[in-house]
């Protein structure tokens, strides 16, 4: 019998997120002289058919199709014959290799059934990770991957493969595993108002107040023809926001604000598990083919919730090549072998990361002498609009807004700096001066974070350059310069004079009063 040459260039990881059952058998027969392979995972062929070539010049036909040396024909011979879409060939190996030809679904059944009939110690040829090649005889394989699938992003499957002298096939790895995405809100103005109010779209970055609500989006794609393979599909985003960052609940604290799951555009919110536990949030199903009309067709989930800021996020300081601090991250966990019985094994997707920044505002306070002042009372208002809101601030951090606000001192130091901003329009109003100096005119501030939101570019989303503007000139931090009141001079000032010269004008009327008087008396 000839021998022919199957070309691993890394091992092949077939099925659901490789090449399927379907994708190597759906045009049968297949001519391959050498079969490459540029996928990463080892296997175990098992012959599962064999034949002969044909004699003709154009080759690639195998002739004569029998059970191969690695299946227990007595028993894949009962289950095809209790299976409705295999029982019309009665076990006939010629007639089943007959029957899977240009037939996707029976292709991924049968490569089930015999895997699970093969023969105890079946023979099998190993084909190692990387291996540049291995001697397959004639026929038809079944292929089982031998990775092990804990913490992977394969998926583990089986495939056949049918070895003949003519032609080449290469195996390459397909892009139909689960992916994962995680984006942030970020306002397209500086209304004040919460994001989550706002039409504002989606990034891999965004820039937040303390206190501020926005939503978080998770997107999950489990390709076409995937949960079809599978008699249960389990799935699972792991979702986990950074110390700074909190979970917004509805007033019964239970529930999470802004929650919505949809699949395929359908809300599906109560069909799906949604835990809080600290800062993970786990949503699940455990059988997510039960939530779609088709499960052969491409399915999308949209997961999105409300989140804040908190006291504890990581502020960002004026500068370039800053960073955007508060990090969060999802993964997915999903069904990756579709060969195991009940829930099968799953795989796990990498960590997609966003970022979340928030700024400091340096401020300075000093008098006429550039020496620090204390004592000095400010409010800080957000924007410039008639009904702007005031920040509430606490320990030098913004902890909400209304209107009203509060009011916070420049320490010994002459420092009344305020974390945890947003970029955008500020108004420093100094509501009391220190004993003896005049108040300062209010001072109009624009912090400027170039962080580069992006819809679709992840690279380098953590970055960002933040940016100073007072009174429209670029500063690294705000000084505002208290002058001292108006005092009486001691001795020869024009003060003095003038009380003097009223004293004297009082004394010259008494006279007049006094002279008049006396006249008046005389007369």
């Amino acid at each position: 019998m000839k021998t022919n040459k199957l070309i691993a260039a890394g091992a092949m990881a077939l099925s659901m997120a490789m090449t399927p059952v379907a994708s190597l058998i759906n045009a049968m027969p297949i001519a391959a002289e050498t079969v490459s392979n540029d996928t990463n995972h080892a296997y175990k062929a098992y012959q599962i058919f064999s034949g002969t070539q044909a004699a003709d010049e154009t080759g690639g036909i195998l002739g004569q199709v029998v059970w191969g040396n690695a299946v227990n024909e007595e028993t894949i011979k009962d289950a095809l014959n209790a299976d409705n879409d295999f029982n019309s060939t009665q076990g006939d190996a010629a007639k089943v290799a007959a029957a899977l030809a240009d037939n996707n679904s029976l292709a991924d059944k049968f490569a089930k059934i015999a895997a699970a009939n093969l023969k105890e110690n079946a023979p099998a040829t190993d084909i190692a990770a990387n291996a540049e090649s291995v001697e397959l005889s004639a026929g038809y394989y079944l292929l089982v991957d031998q990775a092990t699938t804990s913490d992977q992003v394969d998926v583990k499957g089986l495939s056949l493969l049918q070895v003949t002298k003519k032609g080449d096939i290469t195996i390459t790895k397909k892009n139909d595993k689960p992916t994962v995405d995680k984006k942030v809100q970020d306002e397209t103005n500086e209304s004040g108002a919460n994001v989550t109010d706002q039409n504002s779209e989606y990034y891999y970055n965004a820039d937040h107040a303390i206190g501020e609500e926005f939503k978080f989006q998770l997107t999950a794609t489990v390709p076409a023809n995937t949960m079809d393979k599978y008699n249960t599909y389990k799935f699972q985003f792991n979702d986990t926001i950074s110390t700074g960052v909190d979970f917004v609940f509805n007033s019964d604290l239970k529930t999470l604000k802004g929650l919505s799951i949809k699949v395929n555009n359908v809300d599906k919110t109560n069909d799906f598990s949604t835990v809080v536990e600290g800062k993970n949030l786990t949503i699940s199903v455990d059988n997510l083919k039960y939530l779609v009309t088709n499960a052969a067709e491409e399915t999308t989930i949209v997961v999105t919730y409300t989140a804040k800021l908190n006291a504890d996020a990581v502020v960002t300081n004026v500068g370039a090549d800053g960073t955007l601090g508060n990090n969060n991250k999802v993964n997915l966990v999903y069904s990756n072998n579709p060969n195991a019985d009940g829930e099968g094994e799953t795989g796990k997707t990498p960590d997609e990361t966003v970022f979340v920044g928030t700024y400091k505002l340096p401020n300075n306070k000093v008098d006429q002498d550039k020496k620090p002042l204390a004592g000095a009372k400010f409010k800080l208002q957000r924007g410039t609009e008639p009904n702007a809101e005031f920040a509430v601030i606490e320990n030098g951090k913004v902890t909400g807004w209304n209107r009203t606000g509060t009011e916070f001192t420049s320490n010994e130091d002459g420092d009344f700096s305020v974390s945890g901003l947003d970029a955008g329009t500020y108004v420093l109003i100094e509501t009391e001066a220190p004993a003896g100096y005049n108040k300062a005119e209010p001072t109009t501030v624009v912090l400027t974070a170039d962080h580069t939101p992006s819809t679709t570019n992840k690279t380098d989303n953590s970055k960002v350059n933040v940016t100073l503007k007072v009174k429209d000139e670029t500063a690294s931090n705000v000084t505002i310069v208290n002058n001292k009141g108006g005092s009486l001079p001691e001795t020869g000032g024009m003060g003095t004079t003038l009380i003097y010269g009223a004293g004297a004008l009082m004394a010259a009327g008494a006279a007049v009063v006094y002279v008049t008087n006396k006249r008046t008396r005389k007369d």
